[in-house]
């Protein structure tokens, strides 16, 4: 069962800090999760607005889905 997360960040920096985090918690990319980078863009209905990157977690078990949630959702 596929598990989605999806965190807010600032830059792609911190995004990486985590997935190298994960990888250090002995979780492997392609099997355990999986993510993608979503760059910052302006928001299509207001121009001086611009909605901030984010990056999608995919996790392949609940388990880990639950305890990322837990240790790095807000």
């Amino acid at each position: 069962m596929l598990d989605t997360v999806l965190i807010d960040y600032d830059n792609v920096n911190d995004a990486l800090t985590v997935i190298y985090d994960l990888r250090d918690q002995g979780l492997v990319q392609g099997i355990d999760f999986d993510f993608k980078w979503h760059r910052p863009e302006a928001d299509e209905m207001d121009w001086l607005r611009q909605r901030s990157g984010y990056c999608e977690y995919t996790f392949y078990s609940e388990e880990w889905a639950t305890w990322f949630r837990l240790k790095y959702a807000q």
